[in-house]
């Protein structure tokens, strides 16, 4: 990317999940129901199996204001139950377009799971990069919002050893 990193994009967003880093792991491990939360993904195709693992590759289509596109999609980084990391980059190198890492760590909580969504990225050019950093951000916020929804929606909500059951 040559001088593109004085360009980058860089934000990191935070959210705690009311179910445990396995819970969420489970959830976010899976790509075609974790990658599905973000707006502007159109359809996530696996190459096999859509669980994650280093070195797996898949396509995201990405819809924008300019269209429908492709994005090749890897796995860089994949720990149980603590990390997952995808870059994307376009299929075609000459293609221009918003290139990528998303990163999404897990860390025990009080509250359950910390889920932190990190998003590093570039068009390789300032000016888009400042026009686009508000709305990625706001990508990103709806995107972990809609994840806590989904785990904790699936989670059982009677927790009989928190709560005294008084009989009839």
């Amino acid at each position: 990317m040559g001088n593109s990193h004085y360009f980058m994009i860089n934000i990191s967003l935070d959210i705690h999940i009311r179910a445990n880093r396995k819970v969420v792991w489970a959830y976010m491990s899976d790509i075609l129901l974790s990658l599905a939360h973000n707006r502007l993904h159109r359809e996530i195709i696996p190459n096999g199996s859509s669980h994650a693992r280093k070195g797996r590759e898949f396509v995201i289509s990405h819809r924008t204001f300019l269209g429908t596109h492709d994005m090749h999609a890897i796995i860089q980084e994949c720990i149980p139950w603590e990390c997952i990391q995808i870059h994307e980059s376009f299929q075609n190198p000459r293609t221009k377009g918003f290139l990528h890492t998303c990163t999404f760590h897990m860390t025990p909580s009080s509250k359950g799971t910390k889920l932190i969504y990190t998003l590093e990225g570039t068009f390789g050019n300032l000016v888009q990069n400042f026009m686009y950093k508000p709305i990625a951000r706001g990508i990103m916020l709806e995107e972990l919002f809609r994840i806590k929804h989904a785990i904790e929606s699936s989670e059982p909500t009677l927790d009989l050893k928190a709560q005294q059951l008084k009989p009839i």
